[in-house]
């Protein structure tokens, strides 16, 4: 039991890569991204109820994160007009190059990789979870949507940049910038 969340967070990782290459099999890549999101609920849960919580954990976590959300946006915004809209390119490439500046920040700062798990970047994550399959069923989904999913992602993003620029010590478990734990 005290491996099963980073097992969680490792098959989520292989698995994420893996949805890459499965577009073209609809029910194969919808089970599999299903699991990809419970599993990415799961291992945090897990962890924290049996309290075998770990730093390898949380950056495994992380890891598995990016790459489900890179994968997302990316199916997302590649198979729908809304890479030729320019705003939601623009959005996308913000949140893109933010993300990686908070890495980076995080790392010249507190000497370790890491994403934090604040309430924003979660919503984030969540809307931006449930924008795919939304599409698969509503293909003409209207941009507005895209672009609000996008604006979220970016406003927490920028949350977690003000959060890395003004606190002394890292917590990668810091809720917002409003609550100091």
């Amino acid at each position: 039991m005290k491996n099963l969340p980073n097992i969680l967070s490792i098959s989520r990782i292989i698995i994420s890569c893996l949805l890459f290459f499965l577009g073209g099999y609809p029910v194969l890549f919808s089970v599999l991204y299903i699991y990809c999101g419970i599993s990415d609920v799961a291992d945090g849960y897990i962890a924290r109820r049996w309290k075998v919580e770990s730093l390898t954990g949380a950056k495994l976590d992380s890891l598995g994160d990016v790459i489900l959300y890179v994968l997302i946006t990316t199916t997302f915004f590649f198979h729908t007009m809304l890479l030729k809209e320019a705003l939601a390119l623009w959005l996308v490439v913000s949140v893109f190059i933010m993300k990686i500046l908070n890495i980076i920040i995080t790392k010249a700062r507190f000497k370790q990789w890491g994403m934090m798990h604040t309430i924003g970047n979660k919503i984030a994550g969540l809307v931006l979870y449930f924008l795919l399959p939304l599409y698969i069923l509503i293909p003409l989904i209207p941009l507005v949507i895209g672009v609000s999913a996008i604006i979220i992602a970016l406003l927490s993003t920028i949350e977690e940049t003000l959060i890395l620029l003004t606190t002394r010590m890292y917590n990668l478990n810091r809720k917002s910038i409003l609550i100091k734990k």
